[in-house]
């Protein structure tokens, strides 16, 4: 092995001097930091576990860095590069590779950190003369809603609890900062740094409890602090518009949290949940009244009633400190799995889900919610 090692060494120096760390496998966890130069892992062991030094690597690399795994045999693993017995994957695909005494080393080649810097300029070469056509031609408007879309898979990846997903989804929506930003450089209105030092600013300005001498030691005095310097940074005109200003292009169940909690925070709320529970009873209530008092008629007076039926909702929602949106959209994706169930039923019959009666498919319905209920309780992770 030391010779095969050696000779991989030399030829990895040939191609790109540079400096050479050694570990055996069995040393790993002591592993503090990814290494500037060549580092090689070396298998001391009879087979190798692909999964723990996955796990032991990416603790200190990312999870896509490159791996090249030397073998004795080469036809052990597909996609060859060569006839050296070499072979490119990453740190995440390492478990799908078979544990054999036959794998002699991994190389990791020198790891450079990436900057945002670097991500301009990528940036910068997509919007210049000889970039990308469809780069070239976006502006603020056109992109706005690849923004909104970015930043909804993010927040997907972390209701997943998917980590490798979310370190993607987080690169795309900064993807997005980093085209605005590019495109205010262009226009001479501003550059990543002046929107890096806005930000800088604002932080420290509404958290003077930890940048000052103001205190604040829960996290309700720090949105009261938050508000009040909110409203001190608005102009004479914008402060005349009221505590209850929302951004108007926000979605309308986090536009009424938002609003209501504006209103509690100067006072006018619920003292318990008895209070937002009663108003649902009695927004249903309405709802009914209104529906039965002329449906086809006073349509405009049921919308009504149902947006009170809604907001009373959000009320509730904001007072068991659950997110509505977060909560509706389990909804929906418990109801998606559940009928996906019924499609899956109907198919394996050959039929059409249009030729079964209600109390079939409510059946199967049944048994999907049986399901999701037996895979929650086996820890599988079902809604």
């Amino acid at each position: 092995m030391e010779e095969a090692l050696g000779k991989a060494i030399k030829e990895i120096i040939d191609r790109e001097p540079g400096g050479v760390t050694i570990f055996d496998v069995t040393d790993l966890n002591s592993l503090q930091e990814p290494f500037p130069h060549h580092f090689f892992v070396r298998n001391s062991l009879k087979e190798w576990d692909f999964s723990a030094i996955k796990n032991l690597l990416q603790k200190i690399y990312p999870s896509q860095y490159p791996v090249m795994v030397f073998v004795s045999n080469k036809d052990i693993i597909t996609q060859i590069n060569d006839n050296s017995g070499e072979s490119w994957t990453s740190l995440s695909k390492l478990p799908q590779l078979s544990s054999n005494k036959d794998f002699l080393f991994l190389y990791l080649p020198p790891f450079k950190e990436h900057s945002v810097g670097e991500l301009m300029g990528v940036m910068e070469k997509l919007r210049g003369e000889n970039g990308c056509p469809w780069d070239q031609q976006q502006d603020h408007q056109s992109l706005r809603p690849y923004v909104i879309e970015e930043a909804y898979e993010v927040v997907e990846a972390i209701e997943q609890g998917n980590m490798e997903l979310l370190q993607e989804e987080l690169g795309d929506l900064l993807l997005q900062v980093i085209f605005h930003a590019q495109l205010g450089r262009e226009s001479g209105l501003f550059k990543l740094p002046d929107v890096v030092q806005k930000v800088i600013t604002k932080l420290i300005r509404r958290h003077p409890h930890v940048f000052s001498s103001t205190e604040a030691s829960t996290a309700g005095e720090v949105l009261v602090n938050w508000e009040e310097i909110k409203k001190q940074e608005k102009s004479p005109n914008a402060q005349k518009q009221g505590v209850l200003q929302v951004d108007p292009s926000l979605p309308a169940l986090m536009k009424a949290e938002k609003v209501q909690s504006k209103a509690s925070r100067v006072g006018f709320d619920w003292d318990s949940l008895k209070g937002p529970l009663q108003k649902l009873k009695e927004e249903i209530n309405e709802l009914e009244d209104a529906y039965h008092g002329g449906h086809g008629e006073k349509i405009e007076e049921i919308e009504g009633e149902l947006g009170d039926l809604l907001f009373s909702i959000v009320n509730v929602s904001r007072f068991l400190g659950i997110n509505p949106e977060t909560a509706l959209n389990a909804t929906v994706n418990k109801f998606k799995n559940r009928f996906a169930y019924i499609e899956a039923k109907v198919a394996e019959e050959g039929n059409d889900m249009k030729t079964y009666h209600i109390d079939q498919l409510e059946n199967w319905w049944q048994e999907a919610k049986k399901k999701q209920s037996d895979d929650k309780n086996n820890g599988n992770g079902a809604n």
